[in-house]
């Protein structure tokens, strides 16, 4: 095994060890285990694809269109506001901040330049923008 392959199987037992990737591994559990959650998420499968068909059908009828749309959007915050499906995107938001981290080292030990694109996220930021 090269040197390279070392040092990733040492990353990627890192990333395992990690409390983020944890905390998410947890998080998405609870909400794959919680038969009102996964009822909700299915209705609002459900009725997406209703409103795809409807378009499809006719996509003239904006009173049809509107309807399923308002539809959607209830389910959709009834998701939303489930205890398991906020702190599942708690979770996701923080494993996906620790992965932009390891992709912008990664990035600077390629190029040798720090990444430059401001996200508006200060928490995982070296100060390259000046904010």
């Amino acid at each position: 095994m090269s040197t390279l392959s070392e040092r990733l199987e040492a990353l990627g037992e890192a990333i395992v060890e990690d409390p983020r990737r944890a905390a998410w591994m947890a998080a998405k559990e609870a909400q794959e285990a919680d038969a009102q959650l996964q009822a909700k998420l299915a209705d609002f499968n459900a009725v997406r694809d209703e409103l795809m068909a409807a378009n499809l059908e006719d996509p003239t009828n904006a009173d049809k269109h509107a309807e399923l749309g308002d539809k959607m959007k209830k389910v959709y915050e009834e998701i939303m506001q489930n205890p398991n499906m906020i702190a599942f995107m708690e979770a996701q938001q923080e494993l996906s901040d620790m992965v932009q981290e390891i992709n912008a080292r990664i990035q600077f030990f390629i190029t040798g330049e720090e990444p430059t694109a401001c996200d508006g996220n200060c928490a995982s930021c070296g100060g390259s923008c000046g904010n």
